[in-house]
């Protein structure tokens, strides 16, 4: 992952494309993604509660980020979410997404059970060459952790109802 990655402009949490077999809907992945950056959007937040990705295989949440670094002009930044409710999986993906170029990654920590500060810190610290984005909040906390590439940014909405802009929604899917 890149190390000095600026995130500006407006990004899209966007929706996982799927079957009702869980496999990704890659032609429709890319007309959505097309029709956004048509639009301006200058990047997309990958496989977050948007898009679903807590819930979908691991597979199916690699080929999303493959499908999207495949589609996206130059310019256009990716980031992942990884967030698993397993490390393992959570560090696959994670791996995953610097392999093939993604701009940064996100995640939560397990999340079935409440983690304090101290938890989440060291659910992370055997990976500090991530590029790690966290909410302003807990920039200092990682940057103590050791991790070396920490951007922060604040806690942003994104838009529910994207997909009511676009004529012929259901061609897309």
């Amino acid at each position: 992952m890149n190390e000095n990655v600026k995130f500006s402009g407006v990004m899209s949490a966007l929706v996982s494309c799927i079957d009702d077999q869980g496999n990704v809907k890659e032609d429709s992945m890319k007309r959505l993604m097309n029709w956004h950056m048509d639009a301006g959007l200058g990047g997309f937040y990958l496989c977050g509660g948007t898009g679903e990705g807590p819930v979908l295989q691991m597979e199916t949440r690699m080929r999303i980020a493959e499908v999207a670094k495949e589609t996206a002009r130059p310019g256009t930044k990716l980031i992942a979410h990884v967030g698993a409710i397993d490390l393992t999986t959570a560090k696959k993906l994670a791996r995953h997404a610097g392999e093939i170029g993604l701009d940064a990654i996100s995640s939560v920590p397990p999340f079935f059970f409440h983690y304090g500060e101290k938890e989440i810190a060291d659910y992370w610290a055997k990976e500090k060459n991530l590029c790690l984005q966290v909410h302003a909040r807990y920039k200092q906390l990682a940057l103590a952790k050791g991790f070396r590439h920490v951007a922060s940014a604040p806690l942003a909405r994104s838009s529910y109802r994207a997909w009511e802009a676009l004529e012929d929604t259901h061609d897309l899917y």
